[in-house]
């Protein structure tokens, strides 16, 4: 029997933010950090945190990667038109 494995990364979509010298925030983070106490509160500070998050993404790449598994008994195999050869530059 032969075990033909197939893998591959595939890269769909790019993204790439232009880096301004000052972020523009929107109106809503804005005034929910304007909202927060001077002092901390945990579930004012969660609450924000929570609504959006804390990370900026200036970069980023969308994919995945697949694997595929393909056997291949011998009967099969040689009763295709199939030669080693053509078989190894596959």
């Amino acid at each position: 029997n032969r075990l033909i494995i197939l893998k591959n990364r595939v890269e769909l979509a790019q993204f790439q933010n232009s880096a301004p010298q000052y972020l523009t925030l929107s109106e809503g983070f804005w005034k929910a950090l304007a909202s927060l106490p001077l002092t901390y509160d945990h579930s004012a500070y969660r609450q924000v945190l929570q609504t959006y998050g804390t990370h900026y993404l200036s970069e980023g790449t969308l994919g995945g990667e697949y694997q595929g598994l393909l056997e291949l008994d011998r009967q099969t195999h040689s009763s295709d038109s199939v030669t080693d050869v053509e078989y190894q530059r596959c």
